[in-house]
């Protein structure tokens, strides 16, 4: 037995030994042989793959290696082909480490697999059937029509690690309109140890949907025993998801994305436990910038950073996922139970823009939620442990749940928490949409600043009865805290409209149940005209139902100075209920002013107000210009209606006062009655015209509602006891009455009527929006005896009188008129439109002129014209205006014109009384530019003639220049130019004139000197100036020369203050010739003829002196040397009378005309003297006295 067994044992030593050395030349063979070789074995490798595979293997080329125990190979090109002969993919490069336990198995079995450059396409058929690798799948049902089973997935799990590399991934979706998706890059490795699987999954999709995708996961799986089958429904494992810079809505044409999501870039992370095959526990974190969601058409959410983890059981997210599934009927999802999940929400500018529960997009800086997700049989419940709320308007803290409704409603909530600040201004933007737009608007614009602190916060019930004011059964909505710099504009402006003051600075404590609101503060302040305070206590402002009514009531009691009340004229309804009487009004002293406001939030306009100003000893001024009250003492109760008092008494100009009634009372109204006297009225107007009233009347001013909620003002007074120095038709003494009427009222044209006497009346019209610069009265008239036409804009002016003393008017109206300094604010009255006078007998600038017709209007807005008729003068004006000066010239044409008054005139004003007729002239006088036409022109009543006459502006306005006057009758021409200067020490006027005269005898008498001269040719030549003129008319401003030269005419009227200097000259030196029987009557009977009449004069500081006057005629030569003035009429003057008696004369007379003499002695010495009967003949004077009573004194030779 023993050797038997020694034996064996060396047959078995022998066959190792032999199958040693076999096994060892085998794999000397295999690896020095056979690898080097491989490529001839390609078929047989295909058929191992392919019957290890199930399906028609084919490679290209084959390489192999050995290193260690685990040959290698290289596959290119390895193709898959079906049963059909369709190739269903291919592999460019395959490598692979054959493990040595691929001997034992009898298959192959790989260390490492791997997959390079593979393009695989992933196609869903028009039903929805998967095809991959040659493989069908009913997603459906997941049975699969072809060769792929599950021997192939328990092959792929034996293999050591699998990998493909550089894969590109195609997806295929006939089921969509879509362009395949290709996916670059795609890297999956798998690892197998035993039954513990790990793999992982890289891609990078397209730039435009995201950044990166990547999956891992480890699976332990069984085979129930079975070599060829994996048993997935046992399988335990982890899998991880990482995906990065998603954009979800990128990925719509090839996947059903959420439908509330529509952009944004994702970033998250989900870590999945499996057990037992199914998913049993999820871990999820996701970050999303630029959100923006799309709860249904209209609710939009939106937030620029987001981060929301979530965790708990597979089943919770499945089941809210479910209850999400409109798809399902509503009992399925209500009857879907499912266990809780942790959430943790933050999100940072969050935004939810035009939804069903807000009126204004909810925006906040800061979102933070946490808390549990569940779902019962009731429905979807959020429990949330912590809700924070932060932005500029809110600070807040909450915790509570909310339960969806079974009927589809907004859910129930069962919501505390404490808001830490809320500004109440922002207060609007949490208000339901159910509520009125009149009431959130007046939320946004009367709730304008403050804070609500330390308030709690409670709401509980339905959420579509929020906030529960029809139905507090069904809910209940609470804020009670506290508040700080609360500011209520209770009746805010609104365009052109005014409102009531707000109430500021206002503390205390706010209650809000459902739909009220509550505010009782211990103080506030109230400013109506912006700046002074008036100061309110025990003050409350209630809303009793925002969803319905919606009536603020404010009460409080205010007291502060005068001044800061009357604010409420200028900003507040108030002033224009009182039709602005008080817009402009001050006072003085302290106020105490109960007030209650009820404002009607859906028509803030029928507001009514209640209150009473109680004075005591105070001032209180209208207006400027209107006199104060003094001393005013009393209460005066008003509404938004009406103003009364049973007594309120003072002082008003220089007299007592008493106030009592009711504007309401529409028979009597509120009636003030009192005295005043001219002292006070002299001291309150300030102006030289009130010197013409003396003594004192009483009056009576009542303001009262007129039908239809208008306002009327009415003041009376006889103005008994007051003289009145005033030219006619307003002058009266104190014991005369003169009845005097105002009265206002305000419908839609006010109205300002007054009356005076009989037959004077006016009427002013104002609007009741009157736009800057504009006057206070737009349009109205004036009438004396006549009912003028109310115009669209302007004063239609019409007088109708007697006698009308224009000038004397002149002077009362400058009386009047404030000076420059003291006119301030817009202009009450507005512009001359049109004026009509008509008297029998006035006067104008000095000038009486009789049936007189005077107009004056404007045609256009730029245009005036005025005419003028009368029994001396006839003529039209026209000229341009545009900011109150003249552009381009004044036309000016006359039929007749008459300057000055006639001697009969004269008389008659003197007789009159009217003796000072001085034209009184402006000192800034501007003149604009003249075409002036005269067809007969009258000075002081004589007939001058035809005048023409251009006038331009120079120097801005500092001279006139006169380019052409003319002046032109049948026997004068006369033509000269000149220049006015209107401004500066040297002002007046300088004319150059020159007058030509062919019958100088006949022109003498159109003037109306008939008699004084017959015949005469010839010319006079001047320059003069008059400095101050026409300012002044004073003889010492005249200055100037004038030259004259006239031939062959007769002194016919020797009687004349002019000739008889003539006379007496000629009489005295004649006188010589009687003893040769001359009679000097005789050659002097029918006037002083001359043949030559020359000389000059000259004109400075009122007196006018000559030194070569001469007059030569067939009588003799008469040769003047002296001087006269102008101012006292006296002479001064030197004269030589030589009689005509023979040739010599001749001669002599002829020496005078050719050769002006430089003085009357040279003459005497050169000429006279050489002669003896000339010597003999000659006479000379002195002239002295007047021009009314000469004095002359004979001189010896």
């Amino acid at each position: 037995m023993l050797r038997l067994t020694r034996a064996s044992l060396r047959v078995l030593g022998r066959l190792a030994l032999v199958a040693y050395f076999l096994i060892a030349l085998s794999l000397l063979g295999v690896r020095y042989w056979l690898l080097p070789n491989i490529d001839q074995f390609r078929p047989y490798i295909a058929q191992q793959l392919s019957m290890a595979l199930g399906t028609q293997v084919d490679i290209d080329a084959v390489s192999a290696q050995w290193k260690g125990l685990n040959p290698s190979l290289a596959l290119k090109q390895v193709s898959f082909t079906d049963h059909q002969g369709r190739q269903v993919f291919s592999m460019p490069r395959v490598r692979a480490t054959l493990s040595w336990r691929s001997v034992l198995a009898l298959q192959p079995r790989f260390l490492m697999l791997q997959i390079s450059g593979m393009d695989l396409t992933l196609r869903r058929d028009t039903v929805g059937r998967l095809h991959v690798l040659g493989q069908s799948l009913d997603l459906a049902s997941a049975n699969t029509d072809g060769d792929l089973n599950q021997s192939v997935m328990a092959w792929l799990a034996s293999q050591r690690q699998i990998s493909l590399v550089d894969t590109v991934l195609r997806w295929v979706d006939e089921t969509r309109d879509a362009t395949p998706l290709v996916l670059q890059g795609v890297t999956l490795h798998m690892q197998n140890q035993a039954q513990e699987h790990t793999f992982s999954l890289v891609a990078r999709p397209p730039a435009n949907l995201g950044d990166i995708v990547d999956i891992r996961g480890d699976l332990a799986l069984s085979s129930l025993g079975q070599p060829k089958t994996l048993a997935l429904e046992t399988g335990q494992g982890r899998l991880y998801v990482h995906i990065g810079g998603m954009q979800p809505q990128g990925w719509s044409p090839w996947l059903d994305m959420s439908g509330y999501l529509k952009s944004g870039k994702v970033s998250a992370q989900a870590w999945l436990q499996i057990a037992q095959g199914k998913l049993n526990y999820l871990t999820a974190d996701m970050q999303l910038t630029d959100g923006l969601w799309l709860l249904d058409d209209d609710t939009r959410v939106s937030a620029q950073r987001a981060h929301i983890y979530m965790d708990g059981p597979a089943a919770a997210f499945s089941g809210q996922l479910l209850s999400h599934d409109t798809s399902l009927p509503i009992d399925d999802v209500v009857s879907t139970t499912t266990p809780a999940m942790n959430y943790q929400v933050q999100m940072d500018s969050f935004h939810l823009g035009d939804s069903p529960w807000f009126t204004q997009p909810l925006v906040l800086d800061s979102l933070m939620m946490q808390g549990l997700l569940s779902m019962d049989g009731q429905g979807v419940k959020v429990q949330a442990q912590r809700l924070d709320l932060r932005n500029s308007d809110i600070q807040a803290s909450f915790h509570g749940e909310w339960r969806s409704d079974s009927l589809g409603g907004a859910g129930i909530i069962d919501l505390l928490g404490r808001v830490d600040r809320l500004g109440i201004a922002a207060l609007h933007k949490y208000m339901p949409t159910e509520m009125d737009a009149e009431v959130k608007n007046w939320l946004s614009t009367g709730l304008a600043a403050g804070d609500i602190y330390d308030a709690s916060v409670v709401l509980q019930g339905q959420l579509n009865q929020f906030p529960f004011a029809k139905h507090p059964e069904l809910g209940v909505f609470e804020i009670a805290g506290k508040f700080k710099d609360v500011a209520i504009d209770y009746l805010p402006p609104e365009g052109k409209d005014k409102g009531w003051p707000a109430v500021t600075e206002m503390q205390g404590r706010v209650a809000m149940r459902n739909a009220g609101l509550l505010l009782k503060a211990d103080s506030g302040v109230l400013r109506p005209d912006g700046q002074a305070s008036v100061h309110a206590s025990q003050l409350s402002a209630r809303i009793n139902d925002m969803a319905d009514t919606a009536v603020l009531e404010i009460n409080g009691q205010t007291q502060g100075e005068a001044s800061a009340y009357l604010g409420l004229m200028t900003n507040s309804p108030l002033g224009a209920l009182l039709d602005g009487m008080f817009d402009q009004s001050t006072a003085t002293g302290p106020w105490q002013v109960p007030l209650s406001l009820t404002v009607p939030l859906l028509d803030p306009y029928a507001t009514t107000v209640q209150g009473a100003v109680q004075f005591a000893q105070g001032d209180v001024s209208l207006m400027p210009g209107v006199p104060p009250f003094t001393k005013v003492q009393g209460e005066l109760e008003f509404t938004e209606l009406a103003v009364s008092t049973s007594t309120v008494q003072g002082q008003f100009m220089g007299g007592a006062m008493r106030i009592q009634g009711s504007s309401a009372d529409t028979s009597k109204g509120l009636v003030m009655q009192g005295r005043s006297n001219a002292v006070a009225l002299n001291d309150y107007m300030g102006l030289p015209g009130m010197q013409r009233f003396q003594g004192d009347f009483d009056y009576s001013l009542s303001v009262r509602q007129l039908p239809g909620g208008l306002l009327g003002l009415n003041l009376k007074s006889d103005l008994n006891g007051l003289a009145l120095d005033l030219p006619e038709p307003l002058a009266k003494s104190a014991k005369t009455a003169l009845p005097l009427q105002l009265s206002w009222s305000n419908g839609k044209k006010q109205t300002l009527d007054i009356t005076m006497g009989k037959g004077i009346s006016a009427r002013f019209l104002h609007a009741s929006a009157v736009k800057k610069g504009q006057p206070y009265f737009y349009a109205g008239t004036i009438g004396v005896h006549q009912q003028p036409t109310m115009l669209a804009q302007g004063i239609n002016v019409d007088i109708q009188s007697p006698t009308f003393d224009a000038d004397a008017w002149k002077t009362v109206v400058e009386e009047f008129m404030p000076s420059s300094a003291s006119v301030s604010g817009s202009r009450i009255f507005p512009e001359l439109q049109q004026l009509r006078l008509q008297a029998n007998q006035a006067r104008f600038f000095g000038v009486l002129l009789d049936e007189l017709t005077y107009t004056i209007q404007r045609p256009d807005a730029q245009r005036w014209r005025m005419d003028i008729s009368s029994s001396e003068t006839a003529g039209t004006l026209q000229w341009q205006e545009r900011n109150h000066k003249v552009v381009g010239p004044m036309q000016a044409n006359f039929h007749r014109l008459a300057l000055g008054m006639n001697a009969a005139q004269e008389a008659a004003d003197s007789h009159s009384g009217n003796a000072d007729s001085t034209l009184k002239i402006q000192d800034d006088l501007d003149l604009p530019d003249i075409n002036l036409q005269v067809k007969n022109l009258r000075l002081y009543g004589r007939d001058a003639g035809e005048l023409a006459l251009t006038g331009v502006k120079q120097a801005k306005g500092s001279s006139w220049k006169l380019e052409k006057l003319t002046l032109t009758s049948p026997n004068m021409q006369l033509a000269g130019t000149g220049t006015w200067r209107l401004q500066g020490p040297d002002r007046g006027l300088r004319l150059d004139a020159k007058a030509e005269f062919n019958d100088i005898g006949k022109y003498f008498d159109q003037l109306g000197f008939t008699g004084l001269m017959a015949g005469g040719q010839g010319e006079f030549v001047g320059a003069i100036e008059w400095r101050n003129m026409p300012w002044e008319f004073s003889r010492t401003d005249l200055k100037g020369s004038i030259r004259f030269a006239l031939d062959k005419g007769r002194f016919q009227n020797l009687g004349s203050k002019s000739a008889r200097l003539l006379e007496l000259l000629s009489f005295q030196s004649f006188s010589r010739l009687m003893r040769l029987d001359l009679n000097p009557k005789t050659l002097l009977k029918d006037g002083f003829p001359y043949d030559s009449l020359r000389g000059s004069l000259v004109l400075d500081g009122g007196i006018v002196s000559t030194n070569d006057y001469r007059i030569i005629g067939p009588v003799g030569t008469i040769v003047l040397d002296g001087k006269s003035s102008l101012i006292d009429e006296s002479l001064d003057a030197k004269a030589v009378v030589i009689p005509n008696l023979d040739v010599s004369g001749a001669a002599i007379a002829a020496g005078i005309a050719i050769n002006p003499i430089v003085g009357i002695g040279a003459f005497l010495t050169q000429w006279v003297l050489k002669e003896p009967l000339a010597k003999a003949m000659t006479v000379q004077y002195h002239i002295g006295g007047t021009w009314n009573d000469p004095k002359i004194t004979e001189r010896e030779n």
